[in-house]
C-alpha cells in the first residue's frame, strides 16, 4: 500500500494480523480522531506474527483519554493507550520502520510482546 490517506476509522487505520502476513506501507498518512475517551485508536498495527514495513509515513492524533493509570488505581477502570504504530506479538526486528513522522500519539511506537508458555 502506498500514498494513501486513512482517517475517520474506529480502532485501527490499518491492521496486519497473523503469521505469514507480510505488508509494506509507504508514503501514507494515518490520522486518528485526536483526544477521545471512547476508543484507544492505533494508526497501524502489526500483530500475531505479521511482518513487513512502514516507511515514509505519518501517524498522528492517536490519544486515548478514557482511563489513565491514576484513574485505574482510584476507580478500577481498565487503562488503555493509543499508538501511532502498535506492534503486538510480532517480531519487531522484522518490521522496517524508517523515515516516519509521529505526532500527538500516546505512544509513537508501542511494542507489546506476549510471553510464551
Amino acid at each position: 500500500m502506498s500514498r494513501t490517506q486513512v482517517y475517520s476509522y474506529q480502532k485501527n487505520g490499518f491492521a496486519a494480523n497473523g503469521s505469514g502476513t507480510i505488508v509494506t506501507i509507504a508514503d501514507s498518512r494515518f490520522r486518528g480522531a485526536g483526544p477521545v475517551d471512547y476508543i484507544a485508536q492505533n494508526g497501524v498495527q502489526f500483530s500475531r506474527g505479521a511482518v513487513g514495513g512502514i516507511t515514509g509515513s505519518t501517524m498522528e492524533e492517536h490519544e486515548y483519554t478514557g482511563c489513565s493509570q491514576q484513574q485505574s488505581q482510584q476507580t478500577g477502570c481498565t487503562p488503555f493507550v493509543s499508538a501511532g504504530l502498535l506492534i503486538f506479538d510480532s517480531p519487531a526486528k522484522s518490521i522496517d520502520r524508517k523515515n516516519n513522522l509521529y505526532r500527538e500519539n500516546d505512544f509513537n511506537v508501542l511494542n507489546v510482546q506476549i510471553p510464551g508458555p
